[in-house]
């Protein structure tokens, strides 16, 4: 995603990725995580379907992250 953003919307991406004064380095989380739950797709399919890959992706990893310590206990 991070590098389809920087060589097609580039703006979008120098503003997600900008972290104060240092500039577009990496991810910036306090930008990253709002623009992929966003309904702003920069009317781009491509970038639509990435978005709805990664809420995917992100949405299991933080359920697993907090189930698994629960399923321990309780099978333990």
């Amino acid at each position: 995603m991070n590098k389809y953003l920087k060589e097609n919307h580039f703006e979008k991406w120098k503003y997600i990725n900008h972290i104060g004064s240092i500039g577009p380095l990496t991810v910036n989380s306090f930008t990253w995580i709002p623009f992929i739950f966003s309904e702003d797709d920069l009317d781009d399919r491509i970038v639509e379907d990435i978005k709805k890959q990664i809420r995917k992706n992100f949405i299991f990893s933080t359920i697993s992250f907090f189930l698994m310590p629960i399923l321990s206990l309780m099978f333990m």
